[in-house]
């Protein structure tokens, strides 16, 4: 796409991004009033969905002619200069799934002579080889008939019998239910092989040898020995009612998160157990056909969070010239609010709003968006008992420490916190209320020493940091208040050079602050921290525009550059081309609001 014309950070300048930001949004919208799933992981997440769909016989997977080579060139367009793939755009090489990559790459009818083939090889090699290949890995390879007859037992499923999923994080709550699936498949199936998409190359004859041959142990816990040895010695009458609740766990587990390597691992399990649970393989379908690739050739889509994209553009959209764009999102809005019986652990909400279509809970910040969106366009009188209903939900989910957390028994999130106070103060709670006091106080003690908040929802102390100052404006703080101040000052301090803000995507969960090359996403959620904390013509501020002005495309949009949400199990980053373009525009929304009532 070609550039807009670079007309720096004036108001004239800005008006007009502001304009060419808006059509392109509006030009994205469905005739339904939702925006399109644009999230992309990496492509390991395409080699992934290529090999389950395919082990799944569906009948529209990417392997098979003629749209196999075409997905294969798609693919090698995201190797790195040393071979190997890495798991998010821009990210380093990870060679843990580079031996996947290449059986599927040979599987869609590229040939192992191709540079790009023989590239990945030699990663592959450096990494330790085939020997080196995990469990799940050798799973694989022996079901796509690649093994040369060799198999590499799966652990056995009584391993997960023991797993508490709710101690672990999100994403490793997820690669555990996909890692018991595959074991559980393994046991079920027994021998059986696949029909192979196409002549099933001979990896060990392919690939060189192993350039580092590198010891093959693993350090196991007693307890781990003792179900090894179970299962080898145990006759299957024995094993099969403890399989089985170990699987009806893992179903349940999956069944939480409604991501694309959930629903296909999950699914397989359930295939071979013969459809035992068909409702839960009914709802895998549903979520592995909503996320699969549109066509053949298409990327998969790791997860949805339709309802919480339509809110935010809604939120950019607000007050300009598109009715009809808001119109018919409203509506959608509307449609989608949900109760459930019963809120679901730490933060879960009666009420509400969930990230997409096919959550069936609703969270708090999803939740709190949609009601900012409503509250923004003058929609929630029409909405009043969704709205109430909604505004209640989100008070009674209050923590103990003061915050809300992003659901799924997680802690109160900074981020999610400074959306629930920004919404509960549109709705009309005075910043005496108990709800925001108490709020205020959690932001406050949980700003880090250096001055950021951690963010859960974007990547990830830039993003916590906006919405944590948007949250404290909001709450009536005053922006001369030590916090405040702070936080600006980091801000500013960390501005790259060209006048925008990256982050790389390692700074997310425990550890530092790590900068980025700029992006437009990292550098509207900066400028949007800085304004919510009074600062709207600084000369960092003055940069940050003019960085957005200068990057904007000719037809509205931004390039991604790089990722900037948490992702899921196997894509743990993605790319938000949609939020790439609503983020810039709400900064320069509110910009252009600042200066007008200045």
């Amino acid at each position: 796409m070609s550039a807009a014309p670079s007309t720096g950070d004036s108001e004239q300048a800005l008006q007009q991004a502001s304009a060419r930001a808006a059509s392109y949004l509006a030009s994205l919208q469905s005739t339904e009033g939702l925006w399109p799933n644009l999230l992309t992981g990496g492509p390991y997440l395409d080699v992934l969905y290529a090999l389950g769909a395919w082990f799944l016989g569906r009948k529209d997977h990417p392997l098979q002619p003629p749209h196999g080579e075409a997905w294969a060139r798609r693919i090698l367009s995201s190797q790195n200069a040393d071979g190997g793939f890495p798991l998010w755009r821009g990210g380093l090489s990870d060679p843990r799934y580079g031996i996947e990559t290449y059986l599927a790459l040979r599987l869609a009818g590229l040939s192992a002579s191709e540079p790009g083939m023989r590239a990945l090889a030699r990663n592959i090699a450096e990494a330790g080889g085939l020997e080196m290949a995990g469990e799940i890995t050798w799973t694989r390879l022996f079901w796509a008939g690649a093994a040369n007859g060799r198999r590499r037992e799966a652990g056995a499923p009584e391993h997960y019998f023991f797993i508490e999923y709710g101690n672990w994080p999100a994403i490793t709550r997820q690669e555990l239910v996909c890692l018991a699936s595959l074991s559980i498949a393994a046991y079920l199936r027994g021998a059986e092989e696949l029909p192979p998409a196409a002549a099933a190359p001979r990896l060990e004859e392919e690939l060189p040898p192993a350039q580092k041959p590198q010891a093959s142990f693993e350090l196991r816990s007693m307890t781990a020995r003792l179900i090894g040895q179970w299962a080898r010695m145990a006759p299957r009458p024995l094993r099969d009612p403890i399989v089985f609740r170990t699987y009806d766990a893992m179903v349940a587990e999956a069944l939480r998160w409604p991501v694309l390597p959930v629903a296909l691992h999950a699914a397989l399990a359930v295939r071979a157990a013969g459809g035992r649970g068909s409702k839960a393989l009914e709802q895998l379908e549903r979520v592995i056909s909503m996320l699969g690739p549109e066509n053949p050739m298409g990327p998969a889509r790791p997860c949805d969070c339709a309802i919480r994209a339509a809110a935010l553009a809604v939120l950019a959209l607000a007050g300009l010239d598109a009715d009809d764009s808001l119109k018919t999102a409203v509506k959608a809005l509307g449609e989608r609010f949900r109760t459930v019986a019963r809120a679901n652990g730490n933060g879960g909400l009666r009420a509400g709003w969930a990230p997409g279509d096919l959550h069936s809970e609703p969270d708090a910040e999803t939740t709190a968006l949609v009601l900012l969106a409503l509250f923004r366009t003058g929609a929630a009188a029409a909405h009043e008992s969704a709205v109430h209903a909604a505004v209640e939900s989100l008070a009674a989910a209050q923590g103990k420490d003061g915050g809300w957390s992003d659901g799924m028994n997680g802690a109160s999130a900074p981020d999610v916190t400074g959306a629930v106070v920004e919404a509960l103060a549109a709705g009309g709670r005075s910043p005496s209320s108990e709800p925001i006091r108490r709020a205020v106080e959690f932001l406050e003690q949980s700003q880090h020493a250096e001055a950021w908040w951690q963010g859960s929802r974007g990547i990830c102390r830039l993003y916590g940091t906006a919405m944590a100052l948007r949250g404290l404006r909001a709450a009536g703080v005053d922006e001369r208040e030590a916090c405040v101040l702070r936080a600006g000052e980091w801000l500013r301090s960390i501005q790259n050079a060209d006048g925008g803000w990256g982050e790389d995507p390692a700074s997310h969960g425990p550890g530092e602050f790590r900068p980025a090359s700029s992006t437009p996403a990292h550098t509207a959620w900066a400028l949007l921290g800085l304004i919510a904390g009074g600062d709207d013509s600084s000369e960092s501020v003055r940069r940050g525009f003019a960085w957005l002005a200068e990057r904007q495309s000719a037809d509205g949009s931004w390039d991604p550059a790089a990722p900037s949400m948490p992702g899921v199990a196997y894509a743990p980053y993605l790319t938000d081309p949609l939020g790439s373009a609503v983020w810039p525009l709400l900064a320069i929304r509110e910009r252009l609001g600042s200066a007008a009532s200045s």
